[in-house]
Formats: C-alpha cells, sequence, structure tokens
C-alpha cells in the first residue's frame, strides 16, 4: 500500500502529498524513527554483500521510504549487483526525497523540517551545510523538537514525526 502511494507521490510530488506520505510511514507497523538502518548496511556494502544488504533495506522499506539514505544505500547495492539502471533510479529518488524534505519547512521554528527517520536530520544538515554545535530537544505533543545551533549560533529545527519511538 504505502509503497504505491510513494511511487504516485514520486511521478507528481506535491507538498501535500509528501505530507500525506510522511504520515503513511508513521503508520506502518515497522515504522522505527531510531532505527539506523546504514548501521547494518554499509557493512554488508563494504563486504561486496550486495543481495543481502538490498534483502536487509526491503524487509523495512515501507518505513523508511522517504529517506534519502535508504535510497543511496539502494543505489550503492544496485551498483554492486551490476544493475546501474536501477542505481541511477534509487540517485533520482535520494535527490526527490531530500528535496521533499527541504521543501516542506523552511528549518524555522514555527516551520521545521519534518522527518521521519532521526539520521535523516544529519543527512539534511550535511546537505545545507550547516555544522552543528550543540543540539537539544523537547516535545511536542507525540512528536520532538529538535534544535541544532552553529557556532553563530544559527538554527535549524526539524520535527521528528512520532517522537522517535517505534509506533505501537
Amino acid at each position: 500500500m504505502i509503497l504505491s502511494v510513494f511511487e504516485e507521490w514520486a511521478n507528481g510530488p506535491t507538498r501535500h502529498g509528501y505530507a500525506e506520505l510522511l504520515n503513511a510511514v508513521r503508520a506502518e507497523p515497522n515504522y522505527d524513527a531510531t532505527r539506523h538502518l546504514a548501521s547494518h548496511v554499509v557493512p554488508l556494502l563494504d563486504e561486496g554483500r550486495y543481495a543481502q544488504a538490498e534483502r536487509l533495506i526491503l524487509d523495512v522499506i515501507t518505513a523508511h521510504v522517504v529517506s534519502p539514505a535508504t535510497h543511496a544505500l539502494l543505489a550503492r547495492c544496485h551498483d554492486g549487483l551490476g544493475e546501474p539502471d536501477r542505481a541511477r533510479d534509487e540517485r533520482r529518488l535520494m535527490e526527490l526525497t531530500m528535496q521533499a524534505l527541504l521543501h516542506a519547512g523552511d528549518g524555522s521554528e514555527k516551520s521545521p523540517y519534518p522527518v521521519v527517520i532521526l539520521s535523516d536530520e544529519y543527512d539534511a544538515l550535511a546537505v545545507l551545510g550547516f555544522e552543528p554545535l550543540t543540539h537539544s530537544s523537547r516535545e511536542i505533543g507525540d512528536d520532538v523538537l529538535e534544535v541544532f545551533e552553529d557556532a553563530n549560533e544559527r538554527k535549524v529545527h526539524f520535527l521528528l514525526l512520532g517522537g522517535g519511538r517505534a509506533a505501537p
């Protein structure tokens, strides 16, 4: 279900569609915003175990489908498996999901960037060229507002949907 919602959004991305997609990801049974997929997948990729890495990603893809890093990892899998067209498609999805993340807010407290995977905050900060010096967070209902501040006291805000807790 969610993969068809994602495919529909990817073929005609809108802010509203992205917001609906984020909510669909949160509702997934295997959703866990704190899962650090790369820590499990990168060692397999480094060992050349591309098919196993791909299976590991695909087992949780419904909860990571909007994560740019997930698409980057899948691109590496497809490169290693000798599937350049699929790798190219995953790189496009990586760019699309990062653009969507950065256009869904402006990083201010009133319009934070919404994320469903904690590691996406750090990937977005890297794309923004923002080097955080401090980090703080506070709960807002079921969500967590994450605030990063640099040495010049500039701030970037993220709203971690679901508060980083796994779905019930």
